[in-house]
């Protein structure tokens, strides 16, 4: 019963959120819509690919998940439901939200390439043809390509949340001074102290490393596979989903 109740709540505390976002989307759309429709218009001519909706759907997602932790964990302590029931409604209603997304997302870009003009200079593509433009140019429709579309979006919105309930949940943890620590040290060692000393010392060695690291990941050096980075993407999920939880398991109740 409390697990339904966190289920519940955890959705619905999403709920005006998604609302506006997809209102939001659904507005911008329109606005191409129409001007692709009628580029005699007043409206701004659209020329060129457009696309990527699915990363505005994720960056959402992520700073969603960075506001997930606080104010429910406080609540559902004070109420006296546990830790695991929490956490279990939590990973539930990113799954569920995420599957969501993925579904209004695919059906969304369907639409948007019906309703753009044959002949018009615009040429609409979804993450995954992007990514994977040498898989899709030749056939970017039918079933199978629809399901690849959903479950790409589908991982990669289910392992942005949970990032972004896993830098929360560590925040919440962490004092003053190691908050600041991590956000000046992580993001300076990562972008200015690490390309220094791997161009100096190791003559580009590591960043070659991680390119190759990524390519495997995402199926780049596999013929452009795109079910790869659905894997690797649902071990992110994995792996920051056990990192949330021994962090969550002890927390306590802060002012």
């Amino acid at each position: 019963m409390n697990l339904k109740l966190s289920l519940r709540y955890q959705l619905h505390d999403c709920k005006k959120a998604i609302i506006i976002f997809y209102a939001i989307v659904f507005a911008v759309l329109l606005l191409m819509t129409l001007s692709i429709s009628f580029p005699d218009s007043n409206i701004v001519t659209v020329k060129g690919r457009l696309g990527g909706m699915e990363i505005a759907t994720a960056i959402f997602l992520f700073v969603a998940g960075l506001n997930s932790f606080r104010e429910t964990f406080r609540m559902f302590l004070q109420n006296s439901i546990s830790r695991k029931t929490m956490f279990i409604g939590r990973l539930v209603s990113v799954s569920t939200i995420s599957l969501g997304m993925a579904l209004i997302d695919s059906i969304i870009s369907t639409v948007f390439k019906k309703l753009v003009p044959i002949n018009s200079e615009v040429n609409y593509e979804s993450i995954i043809e992007t990514m994977y433009r040498s898989r899709y140019e030749i056939n970017s429709s039918g079933v199978s390509m629809y399901l690849e579309k959903v479950l790409f979006s589908l991982c990669l919105y289910a392992a942005v949340s949970m990032i972004g309930y896993f830098i929360t949940t560590l925040y919440y943890r962490m004092g003053k001074g190691a908050k600041i620590a991590v956000s000046v040290g992580v993001p300076a060692g990562l972008f200015i102290a690490l390309p220094i000393v791997d161009a100096s010392l190791f003559h580009g060695e590591i960043g070659r490393a991680f390119g190759d690291l990524i390519s495997f990941a995402f199926g780049y050096s596999n013929g452009a596979n795109p079910y790869y980075g659905m894997v690797t993407l649902l071990l992110i999920f994995a792996v920051f989903s056990a990192l949330s939880w021994l962090l969550a398991r002890k927390a306590v109740i802060k002012d």
